[in-house]
């Protein structure tokens, strides 16, 4: 039986605040190149309107070092690492199998996790904080692989006896 409307309710949403995590986070970096200077293709160095950008995105002040850009960047690489495969087996989970009562709350937790990963890795760089949300959210990604894992492991049983013929 596939998951409840709650559940898929829930999925949508929290999937959508991490798009806007990620956008909010991709034009924090796009603000960086422009206070900087740091074009990153060549055919920007003549773009046009690249000053009506630096207007719009404030483009000066605090917050727009090539450091705070590197760190962008790699949030943006941890987001593409960890959200989507959460995206990916809690869509599954909740396509294939019949998630506990908890996977609900647990997608929410998992939210809260990443929500903060962002903020101690963005906003304020604090370690072991930003660890120890990292591994929450791992723990919630590990629940629904293995809920898929246990609910359809008859499917794994029965591809060792399957004979190969040519």
């Amino acid at each position: 039986m596939p998951a409840s409307e709650e559940f898929w309710n829930t999925y949508a949403c929290v999937f959508a605040v991490c798009a806007i995590k990620l956008v909010v986070v991709q034009v924090l970096q796009v603000r960086c190149h422009l206070a900087g200077n740091n074009l990153r293709q060549k055919e920007d160095a003549g773009f046009f309107l690249a000053p009506v950008f630096q207007m719009l995105l404030v483009a000066t002040g605090p917050a727009t070092s090539m450091e705070f850009e590197a760190r962008l960047s790699n949030n943006v690489r941890n987001c593409v690492e960890s959200e989507l495969w959460c995206a990916l087996i809690a869509g599954v989970c909740g396509f294939v199998c019949t998630p506990p009562a908890v996977a609900v709350l647990l997608l929410k937790v998992w939210l809260a996790f990443r929500f903060a990963h962002f903020v101690f890795h963005i906003v304020i760089p604090l370690q072991p904080f930003r660890a120890i949300c990292w591994i929450g959210g791992t723990v919630v990604l590990v629940f629904f692989a293995y809920t898929i894992l246990e609910q359809k492991k008859a499917t794994l049983i029965a591809f060792k006896d399957t004979k190969f013929e040519l």
